[in-house]
C-alpha cells in the first residue's frame, strides 16, 4: 500500500483516525503517521500506544549510555510486559493481553483540571513534630526514590502476579479501610469486564484511577467521592469502577487512558459504536465541583448512549421482525411440504389403488379365462363318457326329459343299467348347463344326488318307461368340486 497517496483517497474515517494521531503523537511527517497507522491495521490506540513506547525506549537508552550503564533490552520488554497483563490469569509472559480498545480524542473528550488540594493548618505540636520528622523523612525518600530510579532502568516497573480481579478487590478492600464503606459502588471485576458490561448495557462507565501516597488522591476521595451527594449521582448515572497505580490492573488503565495527573476520573460512553473517552477530570475536585462537573458531563453525552440505544432498539426490531418473517416463511414452506407430500401421498395411493384394482381384473379374467378352458375341458370329457342312447323300442330302457336351468327341455333314452354318472357326464356336457348344478324330480320334488361319482343305477329309482326331471345351477359353486376330474366308469 502506497503511504504516500493522496488524503482524498482515504475514507472519512481514516482521515479523522490520521489527524486525531497526528494530533497525540506529536509527529510533523503525514506520511510518517499514515504508515505507522497502515502498520497497526489503522487501529489509533495501538498506534499510539507504540509510538510512545519506541519513544521511551530510545529515551532510556540515551540514559544509560548517558550514565555510563550497558543497555539492557529487557527492560522494553519486561515493561510491555507488565503493562499488558492477562485480564484472567497472573502475570506470566506466556499470558499477554491487551485492554479493550477505547477511542481517545482530544475533540471527543472534554477535560477538567482540578486544583491542589486544601492544606489543613497546623498547630504548634504539627510544627515540632514537622521539624524532627520533615529531615528523616527528607533523607529517606530521596534515598529509596533514587534506588526505584536506578532499579527501573535494569527491570521496569513490576507487579505481584494476580488477576485483574483480585486487583480490584484488594484495591476496594483498602479503599473501605481508609475511607469507610460509604462510597460509590465498586465493579466488581477487572477493567475488560466493566468495559464490556457498560458497552452491553448502553451504560456510562466511569473510571477512577487513584495514586497512593498523593496528598490529592486523599482528600479528593475524603472530601469528594465520599460524599452522600457524589454516591448518589454515580450509582444513578453509571457503571463505576476504580484501581490504584499499585495494582497492575490500576497501572494498565492508567497507560491506556494516559492518565498525567492524579486522582484522575475517565467517563466512557457508547459513541458512533465505539467506546469512546468522553470526559476526563484531573487533580483535586471538592464535592460541588465533582458533582458540576460529573453533571456536565452526563447531560451534554445523554444523547449519545439515547441515540446508540434507539439504534439498538431499531436493530433489535430488525433481527424480531426478520425472525418473525423467518419464522412466517418457515412455517408457510412447511404448510406447502405438508400440502405438497399429502398431495403425493394420495397420488400414490390412488396409483397404488388402482394397480391393485388392475391387477384384480386381469386375475379374475385370467381365472374366467382358466374356467371357460377349464369347464369346456371337462364337457368335452364327460360328453366322451356318455354311453350310448339305446334305440327306440329298445326293452329296458328310461326315456328321460331334462329342464335346463335356462329354460331349455331336452331329452335322451337311457339303459336301466346306466348309472347316476351317466346322467350327469350327459347334463354337463351340455353347452347351456353351467358347471355346478342340481337334478330334482318334478313331483314329488325331490333332489337326486346326481355326480360323477355316483354308480346308483337308473332302474333302482322306479321311475319306469319316462321320468321328467329339473337341472337347476347351483347357487354357490364348489371349487373343490371343479378341481375334481371326470370319473371313469367301472
Amino acid at each position: 500500500m502506497d503511504a504516500r497517496r493522496p488524503l482524498d483517497a482515504l475514507s472519512e474515517e481514516q482521515t479523522e483516525i490520521l489527524i486525531n494521531f497526528q494530533n497525540l503523537s506529536g509527529l510533523d511527517d503525514i506520511n510518517q503517521c499514515r504508515r505507522i497507522l497502515e502498520h497497526n491495521g489503522w487501529d489509533e490506540q495501538a498506534a499510539v500506544e507504540n509510538i510512545f513506547r519506541e519513544q521511551d525506549d530510545q529515551a532510556d537508552a540515551l540514559r544509560r549510555q548517558a550514565a555510563g550503564l550497558p543497555s539492557i533490552a529487557r527492560y522494553s520488554s519486561n515493561y510491555r510486559r507488565e503493562a499488558s497483563m492477562a485480564q484472567d490469569g497472573p502475570t506470566t509472559s506466556a499470558n499477554p493481553a491487551r485492554t479493550p480498545r477505547l477511542t481517545i480524542s482530544p475533540s471527543s473528550t472534554q477535560v477538567f483540571q482540578g486544583g491542589p488540594a486544601p492544606v489543613v493548618p497546623w498547630g504548634l505540636w504539627d510544627w515540632m513534630k514537622a521539624i524532627v520528622v520533615i529531615p528523616v523523612r527528607f533523607t529517606y525518600t530521596t534515598i529509596v526514590d533514587f534506588l526505584r530510579f536506578l532499579w527501573s532502568f535494569v527491570a521496569g516497573p513490576s507487579f505481584p502476579a494476580s488477576t485483574p480481579t483480585q486487583d480490584v478487590k484488594n484495591f476496594i478492600e483498602g479503599f473501605e479501610e481508609m475511607y469507610g464503606t460509604t462510597h460509590p459502588v465498586f465493579y466488581q471485576g477487572g477493567y475488560k469486564e466493566a468495559y464490556q458490561d457498560a458497552k452491553r448495557e448502553l451504560r456510562f462507565l466511569l473510571l477512577y484511577l487513584h495514586q497512593d501516597n498523593s496528598h490529592d488522591s486523599d482528600r479528593f476521595c475524603r472530601d469528594a467521592l465520599i460524599h452522600p451527594n457524589v454516591v448518589s449521582m454515580i450509582n444513578s448515572r453509571a457503571l463505576f469502577w476504580g484501581c490504584s497505580t499499585k495494582y497492575a490492573e490500576g497501572y494498565k488503565v492508567a497507560q491506556a487512558l494516559q492518565v498525567s495527573k492524579y486522582p484522575s476520573l475517565g467517563l466512557i460512553a457508547n459513541k458512533g459504536n465505539q467506546m469512546t473517552l468522553i470526559g476526563r477530570l484531573q487533580g483535586y475536585h471538592n464535592h460541588e465541583q465533582l458533582i458540576d462537573k460529573l453533571t456536565q458531563l452526563f447531560g451534554h453525552n445523554e444523547r449519545l448512549l439515547n441515540a446508540a440505544r434507539q439504534e439498538r432498539q431499531q436493530l433489535d426490531m430488525n433481527q424480531t421482525l426478520r425472525k418473525e418473517q423467518d419464522e412466517a416463511f418457515q412455517k408457510s414452506l412447511k404448510a406447502d411440504q405438508d400440502k405438497a407430500e399429502k398431495k403425493r401421498q394420495e397420488a400414490l395411493k390412488k396409483e397404488q389403488a388402482e394397480h391393485a384394482k388392475k391387477e384384480a381384473e386381469e386375475r379374475k379374467h385370467r381365472e374366467e379365462i382358466e374356467r371357460v378352458e377349464s369347464l369346456a375341458r371337462r364337457k368335452h370329457e364327460a360328453a366322451r363318457l356318455v354311453p350310448a342312447e339305446p334305440k327306440e323300442g329298445t326293452a329296458d330302457c328310461c326315456r328321460i326329459s331334462f329342464k335346463l336351468p335356462n329354460g331349455k327341455r331336452i331329452q335322451r333314452r337311457f339303459n336301466d343299467t346306466d348309472v347316476v354318472a351317466d346322467l350327469y357326464h350327459y347334463i354337463l356336457s351340455q353347452p347351456d348347463v353351467p358347471d355346478q348344478f342340481e337334478v330334482y324330480t318334478t313331483y314329488p320334488r325331490n333332489s337326486i344326488e346326481c355326480s360323477p361319482a355316483s354308480r346308483k343305477e337308473i332302474e333302482l329309482f322306479g321311475w319306469g318307461p319316462a321320468i321328467a326331471l329339473i337341472v337347476e345351477e347351483k347357487e354357490e359353486a364348489d371349487d373343490e368340486e371343479l378341481d375334481k376330474p371326470i370319473a371313469q366308469p367301472v
